[in-house]
């Protein structure tokens, strides 16, 4: 089942159900502001910009029901511009978000990082993906990406599972990067033979899988095998 199929839109409906409840993605996450994009040379909009508790500003971005090939590009991109954002920046945005005094937004970033101080605040950026399905061009580059930085947090999918039972709607969260055992989402290079009955080369990459989506019973034991329980949300996206 897709959110499509249930009508639930992206930015409706995703995007809001996420800005309500920032901890289905894992992280004890304060948004600072929501379809962000006063840049100064380009128009472009992010979905979510947000403050981990180590002070470091987290873009989100969001798919309803299909990664795309270039979301990571997209993400790293906001991750460039924002990465000279001040404290004071931050705390712009966060008062026009809340709709407060930037006096009270600092108490609000001073109670949520760990130091209790701004000192710190974006010394380092990081990114999460969220979608239904992840497009494997997506999860192989976070991959690399996740392993070239020597930070596996660096970029975090999270996967976005929704299921109905009559008028309830269910949706499962889980990261799948990172996660133990992530060669499944990286893509590699075909076995290469030779047919021995006519001597010519044929390529057997096998069976490509195009989506990694909704298989419930394999993502059941690939979950075992990583020894990590999804998160199960009911009755959060907005009606």
């Amino acid at each position: 089942m897709d959110f499509s199929h249930l009508g639930l839109e992206e930015r409706r409906d995703i995007q809001e159900w996420v800005v309500a409840n920032p901890e289905i993605l894992g992280d004890d996450l304060l948004i600072i502001a929501k379809e962000f994009s006063d840049f100064d040379q380009t128009s472009e909009r992010l979905d979510l910009l947000a403050i981990d508790r180590d002070g470091k500003l987290v873009i989100i971005e969001l798919k309803r029901d299909h990664s795309g090939t270039d979301v990571h590009w997209q993400a790293i991109k906001y991750a460039s511009y924002l990465r000279h954002a001040t404290s004071e920046d931050i705390l712009r945005m966060l008062a026009t978000y809340e709709r407060v005094s930037e006096a009270e937004a600092e108490g609000k970033l001073i109670e949520h990082v760990e130091t209790g101080s701004l000192e710190n605040l974006n010394d380092d950026q990081r990114i999460i993906l969220a979608s239904h399905r992840f497009a494997p061009e997506v999860t192989s580059a976070v991959l690399w990406l996740n392993d070239k930085a020597q930070d596996e947090h660096l970029i975090t999918c999270v996967q976005l599972i929704p299921y109905q039972d009559g008028d309830v709607l269910y949706v499962q969260t889980n990261t799948i990067i990172p996660v133990i055992g992530t060669e499944r989402y990286s893509i590699q290079i075909g076995d290469i033979g030779i047919d021995e009955t006519d001597g010519e080369a044929s390529s057997s990459a096998g069976k490509k899988q195009r989506d990694v989506g909704l298989e419930t019973e394999k993502m059941k034991s690939h979950i075992s095998s990583a020894k990590s329980k999804p998160e199960l949300w009911m009755n959060y996206l907005p009606t």
